[in-house]
């Protein structure tokens, strides 16, 4: 059937981008490039009301100020250096530019007000000591707000007056509740890009010492790096820094109900990356990395289309290589670019208002609004867009001309139409779509029982009714009956029998064909009774029967008693076994079973059948294998866990079970228990073993104090199964704990048999416990120390992030010690790695371990608190090797001799290390480089690599986690960056 279709156009003012005036074309028109042998980072612009237009750039060393009044020829004007930094951040108030960058340079100001000619700088901290901030934003009534900044209370924000004193701002307060990475501000309400917490919130400023977050929202990558509002404060633009992420528009006008507009990919697949976003009039320009400029027309903000572009980047594909940042706010209408590897661009803007075309996908017959119906408009991938619950979709192009668009949807006929789009017109193009009319699909035959079965399928899209066909094979007559459910029950059928059916669908005056094959199913056969018993775990007490049951029961009645008897007893079951539980022994029983089908009739009972329970248990427990001769007679009687009531033979024992070993010479006697009655006749034999009078010799020897507990039962060399004492050190049952007596010579006893009859003896001797090889020693790492605080930060275990057992057990380490923390102490940094080296060759390892580094730099055992023990280890002097997984490992200057009183502290001098520049100096302490990434004891652009394989980690335990905080982020970096081309000694290099 023909599909209906109604359009008509809806004429809106028509509005040009006023980025750069009227143009026709849907492009941006390359007009200057400035090149830079460093890497550039973020851009601003600066117009001095005299026409003159300047570029301002971000780059790795500092600022660049650049005349960009002839767009064809931009020039340098004056640079201002800086500490080298990958970020920087840059806006203006009046004729002052503000500087922010994550290196430790304070806030940057630049006085304009000379250009072309000269300028003026200057830096403020505000009184807080602020050094460094991710990005800066100045709002309409002059408050700067700095993001992402050094102050431990001050990561989301802090927040200065500008207007008042630009060369001198005031601080007004902080935002700490999430870090914010980039940030936009009107009205009082800052708009944060929560990157770690992957949404972005909106924060009432108008008191600036008590910021209150009114509410967030989550975007699509949960990474959102940077956000802008519209002219009108209903709509945000937000934008995750990862990897085929979309720029999102957000409906914010009630904040107790944030809805999601629209959403717009570039280059869809391609896995390129998004950095920062823009509004301008109803445009929206974005910095997309690989892929240069973008810039959208967000007129109607449900309906995101791109406009124009201009690609700055050679390279294609993911990674953080292209574009940086834009400004489009000169007056000129040029845009401006800058490009990590490229250079600052000069762009004119080329672009105006995009055709619109809208509509709502509806079912032919129903008028019923089709959801998740697919428009595509022909040669426009990115133009694809999904109806929603009514229907309704909105999609279009950068420039207007005749399109074909078709619209498809499950189980509805594609159809296409022809489209004329006009630049700033919306245009109306409704279509009904005719749905599917097919046979049912997943047709399949349930619950089968002798006379019936349940038919089903699946419910077919547009169906009115169903007609089920089915017949008796081979050649039945076909029975007919119209459903509109998706089954139904076929009654009356014949037992074990043959049957198929199909099924048509009837969609309003449309029938769908003859399915080219039927589904077969059989009749299930009559109720019969069970067949084939099985008897199986008979005792004397209990029987285990089953037996192969009819197809069609539901369940069973099987009755059993004790032949000669007239009672039956009676059990129901669903399954086809039955436990009969408690029978008399040596006794012969007769059962039958009958069963119960699934519609009710019964199959009879079987023919008789007959099992005999087994014989008692004569069993018995030995009390203990080998008895001395001089030991009291034994009741073996106590020990029966059978049937009691028996005799007792073999060796001198009575026959009520009492054994007298005073009577036997030593040897092996066969005892037996044995239980006589009708004909039930057992008996159970078990060993016992005479020992001569006993003899409690055993040889000492010598231990370490940090030895695990002695068994001295292996020490004997008499009689066994006595018990030991000598002080609290050792138990009864022979355990001796070195660690807890300490270093000395114990006197140890050992006494066996029992000294109230005499058959007992007694021996002592002298157990010598060494003293171990114990560490004491503090060191302190670099990506740890807080030099205010004075010791290192536990963010690992604030976190949860420690593993309870060593982690060196890779390469390059390979270390297979099994050290593992049973509770983490609170102020535990990380695992470190020990070695002691031979005293006369450096390169010898002696001993490993793995121990805890608490946040002062001590360095225990795994209980948290203990000095380090080096098991087998014999006092002596020894060269320390400490080890950590992203830090340059040291040697102690010089041997040390262990154990140690005072601790080898590295903490106190550059020099407690072997060799020239091992350790770097921090507020007057040592500390251990940081940013051996790959551990193998140099630190070079290898250690670089396995960072940048790493970016944006959260709540992690890894190597490139360099400052030791559970993330990977710039910090990270920026520790790596002053310590490369730092080399450990040989010695002790992987």
């Amino acid at each position: 059937m023909k599909a209906l279709f109604s359009s008509f156009s809806a004429i809106l003012v028509f509005l040009l981008c006023s980025l750069s005036g009227s143009y026709a074309q849907s492009s941006l028109a390359f007009q200057g490039q400035l090149p830079y042998s460093q890497g550039i980072n973020d851009i601003w612009g600066y117009a001095d009301g005299n026409g003159n237009e300047y570029a301002l750039v971000g780059t790795q060393t500092g600022t660049s100020i650049v005349d960009v009044t002839n767009p064809t020829n931009p020039t340098e004007l004056h640079f201002i250096p800086g500490t080298s930094s990958t970020w920087r951040d840059l806006k203006t108030w009046g004729t002052y530019a503000y500087v922010t960058t994550e290196a430790n340079d304070q806030l940057l100001i630049i006085d304009l007000s000379g250009l072309p000619g000269s300028v003026s700088h200057s830096y403020a901290d505000m009184g807080i000591g602020f050094l460094s901030a991710h990005n800066i934003y100045i709002d309409e009534n002059g408050v700067g707000y700095l993001f992402g900044t050094n102050l431990s209370n001050a990561d989301g924000a802090v927040m200065i007056d500008i207007a008042a004193n630009p060369t001198n701002p005031v601080h007004l307060g902080n935002y700490d509740t999430y870090y914010i990475h980039d940030g936009f501000v009107r009205d009082d309400v800052m708009w944060g890009s929560h990157i770690y917490a992957g949404h972005f919130g909106a924060i009432d400023v108008s008191n600036k010492s008590n910021p209150v977050v009114m509410a967030t929202q989550s975007t699509d990558k949960v990474f959102t790096h940077a956000c802008w509002l519209s002219d009108d404060s209903q709509t945000l633009f937000t934008l995750d820094e990862k990897s085929d992420a979309p720029l999102q528009a957000w409906d914010v006008s009630d904040l107790n109900d944030i809805q999601e507009l629209d959403r717009y990919k570039v280059n869809p697949g391609t896995n390129v990356i998004p950095h920062n976003v823009f509004v301008k009039g109803n445009f929206v320009v974005i910095s997309y990395y690989t892929a240069g400029v973008v810039i959208l027309d967000a007129t109607h903000p449900y309906n995101l289309i791109e406009v124009a572009n201009y690609d700055t980047s050679p390279a294609t594909g993911s990674g953080f290589t292209g574009c940086w940042g834009t400004y489009p706010y000169l007056p000129s209408g040029n845009i401006l670019a800058t490009d990590r590897q490229e250079g600052l661009f000069v762009l004119a803007g080329d672009c105006q208002q995009a055709a619109y075309l809208e509509g709502t996908i509806t079912d032919i017959f129903t008028g019923s609004p089709i959801p998740n119906a697919t428009v595509d408009i022909t040669g426009l991938p990115t133009s694809s867009q999904g109806t929603d619950l009514f229907g309704f979709y909105a999609t279009g192009s950068g420039v207007g001309g005749t399109y074909t668009v078709t619209v498809s949807a499950p189980g509805y006929n594609p159809e296409t139409v022809t489209v004329t789009l006009v630049n700033g017109v919306i245009t109306i193009e409704d279509v009904a779509l005719t749905p599917f009319c097919d046979f049912p699909t997943n047709q399949k035959v349930t619950n089968i029982s002798d006379n019936t079965a349940l038919l089903s399928w699946d419910v077919m899209i547009g169906a009115v009714s169903y007609t089920v066909y089915y017949r008796e094979l081979p050649s039945g007559t076909w029975m007919s009956i119209t459903t509109s459910s998706n089954f139904y029950t076929a009654n009356n059928l014949n037992p074990s029998t043959d049957y198929e059916f199909y099924v048509e669908t009837t969609c309003n005056s449309l029938t769908s064909p003859t399915p080219s094959s039927t589904i077969p199913f059989t009749t299930l056969p009559q109720c019969d009774p069970p067949l084939s018993f099985n008897l199986t775990s008979v005792t004397a007490s209990s029987a285990v029967i089953n037996w192969s049951g009819d197809v069609g029961a539901t369940s069973y009645t099987f009755l059993y008693r004790i032949v000669g008897t007239s009672i039956w007893n009676s059990l129901t079951t669903t399954s086809a076994t039955v436990t009969l539980n408690p029978l008399q022994a040596c006794t012969d029983y007769e059962y039958v079973v009958e069963g119960t089908c699934n519609v009710g009739q019964s199959s009879g009972l079987t023919n008789i059948n007959t099992f005999t329970t087994a014989n008692p248990m004569a069993t018995w427990v030995v009390p203990a294998n080998s008895i001395f001769e001089c030991s009291n007679p034994i009741d073996l009687s106590s020990t029966i866990t059978g049937a009691t009531g028996g005799q007792w033979s073999g060796g001198n024992i009575s026959s009520t079970g009492v054994l007298d070993p005073s009577n036997l010479s030593v040897g092996t006697y066969n005892i037996t228990y044995t239980i006589v009655g009708g004909n039930c006749t057992i008996a159970e034999t078990h060993p016992i073993n005479i020992l001569a009078t006993p003899d409690a010799t055993w040889t000492t020897n010598s231990f370490f104090s940090c030895d695990a507990p002695i068994d001295l039962n292996t020490l004997v060399t008499g009689s066994t199964g006595g018990t030991w004492s000598g002080g609290s050190y050792v138990t009864a049952n022979g355990l001796f704990d070195p660690a807890s007596a300490g270093n000395g010579v114990y006197a140890i006893t050992y006494s066996v048999g029992t000294p109230s009859n005499g058959c007992s003896d007694t021996q002592t001797e002298n157990l010598t416990i060494n003293p171990c090889t114990e560490l004491r020693l503090k060191v302190l790492l670099e990506g740890a120390y807080d030099p205010v605080q004075g010791q290192m930060r536990t963010d690992l275990q604030n976190n949860g992030l420690l593993s309870p057992t060593q982690p060196y057990n890779v390469a390059p380490w390979n270390y297979n010690g099994t050290e593992t923390i049973s509770s983490f102490p609170i102020d535990m940094v990380d695992w470190v790695l020990l070695e002691l080296r031979d005293a006369n060759n450096m390169q010898s390892i002696v001993a490993q371990t793995a121990a805890i580094l608490l946040q002062d730099g001590t360095v225990v055992a795994v209980d948290g608190s203990s000095d380090i023990p080096f098991i087998n280890v014999i006092p002596d002097d020894y060269y320390i090797v400490v080890r950590h997984r992203n830090h340059l490992d040291v040697v102690s200057a010089t041997a040390i001799t262990l154990p140690n009183i005072t601790a080898y502290d590295f903490s106190t001098n550059i020099t407690q290390a072997y060799g020239p520049n091992q350790m770097k100096t921090r507020n007057g302490v040592a500390i251990l480089y940081s940013g051996d990434n790959d551990a193998n004891g140099v630190i070079t652009v290898a250690d670089f690599n396995v960072y940048a394989n790493d970016p944006a980690q959260v709540n992690v335990y890894i190597n490139s986690d360099t400052n030791l905080d559970g993330n990977v982020s710039t910090t990270d970096f920026n520790l790596y960056q002053p310590n490369k081309s730092i080399i450990g000694i040989q010695q002790i290099r992987y």
